[in-house]
Formats: structure tokens, sequence, C-alpha cells
């Protein structure tokens, strides 16, 4: 009886040995598959170390466009800056020139229009003059 209950406890135990012998086989199994899947990602790492220069220096290219059309961009605001003061300047000049032109013009205006009084009272003394003197 005692020898049955070894023997039960022994087969037992030879159950449970196969059954961790091939759980470790499993895992060695499992372990193997992670392995190669890991040794072709490790393959992958220096293509995409290439593409990731490759992105850094398009980008660095990219940067550096950038910062010229930048610099043109500035160049372009600061003529157009230029050219509005210009124009205000010149509508300034324009500006002071008419206006210079008109008191020109306004004192022109003044002068003949003395000359045309001058006239008329020259006539009109001349007329006074005349009756006073009784010459009609």
């Amino acid at each position: 009886m005692i020898l049955k209950k070894e023997n039960k406890q022994l087969e037992n135990s030879v159950e449970t040995k196969d059954d961790l012998l091939y759980n470790l086989q499993q895992q060695k199994q499992d372990l193997k598959t992670e392995i190669y899947k890991k040794d072709e990602q490790l393959e992958e790492l220096p293509k995409m170390k290439k593409r990731l220069k490759e992105l850094g220096a398009k980008l660095e290219e990219k940067e550096k466009e950038n910062d010229q059309l930048e610099t043109k961009i500035n160049s372009l605001n600061q003529q157009l800056e230029d050219k509005d003061n210009a124009i205000e300047n010149m509508k300034e000049k324009m500006n002071n020139e008419k206006d210079r032109e008109l008191l020109e013009q306004e004192k022109e205006f003044q002068e003949q229009l003395q000359e045309v009084r001058d006239d008329y009272n020259e006539r009109i003394q001349d007329l006074l003059t005349r009756l006073e003197k009784g010459d009609h």
C-alpha cells in the first residue's frame, strides 16, 4: 500500500516534471521567436538611423530656405516702407508746391486787382478834378 502510494507520488512527480519540461520548451520557443523579432528590429536600426539623418538634413535645408525667405520678406517689407515714405514725401512736396503756386497766383491776382483799383481811382480822381474845374 505504501509502495502504491509512493509509486503514485512518483507518477505525479514525473507528470509534473513533464509539464514543467513542456512549459520550459514552450518558453524556450517563445524566447527564440522574441530573439528573432529583436534581431529583425536590430537589422532595421541602421536603415532607420540613415532615414533619420536624411530627414535631419532635409529639415536643416528647409530651415535655411525658411531663413532666406524671411530675410527676403524683411527686405521687401523695408523696400515697401521706403517707397511709402518716398510717396508721402512726394505728396507733401506736391502739396507744398501747390500751396506755393496758389500763393503766387493769389499774389498775382492781388496785384492785378490793385492795378485795376489804382486805374479806377485815377479815373475817378480825374473825373472829380474835371468836375471841380467845371470841365464837362
